[in-house]
């Protein structure tokens, strides 16, 4: 049986002095019992040393650094110093759903070699702890890599930063590897290679408050993400999608696709192609069929996804699915 001392729970942090203590309080709330939480610091010369250790629990850990090595190096560090059966990588400036860890244990320990257990999130600028709705545990397992693939395609907010992995399978990733290649997106293609490898399982709720501030890096379209990297994981996407038989899940994807690549380069800075020749080039790396650019052209001229926004919607008020 998987305990929650089987679950290894870091916390990444850097400068979030302002924000860690929510999302810690979140942790301390969890209903799956008391547990180790590590906070891997990555140099921050702000008090969120003093932040952290004003909570005088054994239980929080505090494991800092010289200086700034980067975000990888931090995410790497927390690979190399897991060692129980599965961990998770928490950032500093969510907070976390009170039951999400209760159920990822019942989920572990009701379904055979789970790869990993993620869930829905909602993006806001004030989370709150008061703000989560209460669930059931309704779990969704996947064992087709395409079809989970292809419903984050379509718009399932998946939070990145929460997933938690079956620790064999996350240290076999090459995360320097995957960073040369996709960079500050390099997080999407290594959860889903550590996906692929088992069972996969989740919780379609709102349960990650993400918070939206201008600190984040994913706020800086000066660091990224460039051409050749969301090339790249255009194809990563479409090669996992179409690498299986069925049907529907590269119909999602081709919903998504070229209304995507349209308006990710509004979010360029200062691109070194023109968007004719960035769509172009995405088209001829993707190796698409005429009918396929047909199609996906098509449904994005007819908004085809307003009536998946429409329904996620309807899930997102009274349901467990939450979609942007």
């Amino acid at each position: 049986m998987i305990t929650i001392n089987d679950i290894d729970i870091f916390v990444l942090s850097y400068n979030r002095a302002n924000y860690i203590k929510t999302m810690i309080e979140s942790l301390l709330n969890q209903t799956a019992g008391e547990f180790q939480i590590k906070i891997l610091d990555n140099g921050s010369t702000d008090n969120t040393k003093e932040v952290v250790n004003s909570f005088n629990n054994q239980n929080i850990k505090f494991i800092g650094s010289i200086q700034n090595k980067g975000a990888l190096w931090n995410f790497q560090r927390a690979q190399n110093l897991a060692d129980k059966k599965y961990t998770v990588i928490f950032h500093d400036d969510d907070i976390i759903h009170p039951k999400y860890l209760e159920y990822a244990l019942k989920a572990l320990n009701k379904f055979d070699n789970v790869s990993i257990v993620c869930s829905g999130m909602r993006a806001t600028t004030k989370p709150d702890i008061k703000n989560f709705k209460r669930y059931g545990f309704k779990p969704i397992v996947f064992n087709s890599i395409s079809k989970f693939t292809s419903l984050v395609c379509l718009g399932f907010p998946l939070n990145y930063a929460t997933v938690i992995y079956k620790t064999t399978f996350l240290k076999h990733i090459n995360m320097k590897k995957l960073n040369k290649i996709y960079r500050k997106i390099a997080d999407r293609p290594m959860v889903f290679e550590v996906a692929k490898k088992g069972t996969i399982v989740l919780f379609a709720g709102e349960y990650i408050q993400y918070r939206i501030h201008q600190d984040q890096d994913s706020c800086d379209n000066k660091t990224g993400p460039f051409e050749n990297q969301t090339i790249n994981l255009h194809k990563y996407y479409k090669e996992t999608i179409y690498n299986d038989r069925f049907i529907l899940p590269k119909i999602y994807f081709l919903i998504k696709f070229y209304k995507y690549i349209n308006g990710e380069y509004k979010r360029f800075y200062k691109p070194q192609l023109s968007k004719e020749e960035y769509i172009q080039k995405v088209q001829d790396e993707l190796k698409l069929t005429k009918k396929d650019i047909v199609f996906s052209k098509m449904c994005n001229f007819l908004k085809i996804d307003s009536f998946f926004k429409i329904y996620r919607l309807v899930k997102r008020n009274f349901g467990e699915y939450s979609w942007l």
